[in-house]
């Protein structure tokens, strides 16, 4: 081989290892520039949990204050015993209210027929 030809094969084999290189390179450098985007995105998400987290304790918190400041009170306990235990106070009465149900069957009856029934319903026997 002639020097000019192996000059022009080591400028081949230069470039073509260049190239390799760069594309390796550039590889590289894209998985971690994805790695870092995956791991801001995870970030982020972290964040808004914690922050959503944070503001239920809050409201948690405010909600047991009240409830502390409501058991300062006599009227506070009583509410909270006689929730907690079946207690009366001497004199009390237990009153029971009752539904009017008359109405509630009537119209459960005429939802219950359907149209060869109410048709027939004309023509009772």
């Amino acid at each position: 081989m002639t020097p000019r030809q192996w000059k022009r094969l080591f400028a081949r084999i230069l470039i073509w290892g260049s190239l390799v290189a760069l594309f390796a390179f550039v590889c590289i450098l894209s998985v971690t520039t994805w790695r870092v985007y995956q791991k801001e995105r995870e970030a982020k998400q972290a964040r808004t949990d914690q922050e959503a987290a944070l503001t239920d304790l809050r409201s948690r918190q405010a909600a047991l204050t009240e409830e502390i400041k409501q058991l300062d009170t006599p009227r506070g306990v009583e509410k909270v015993v006689r929730e907690r235990f079946p207690l009366v106070k001497p004199g009390e009465e237990e009153i029971i209210l009752l539904e009017n149900t008359n109405k509630a069957s009537s119209t459960d009856e005429a939802a219950n027929h359907g149209f060869w029934q109410s048709l027939f319903g004309w023509f009772s026997w």
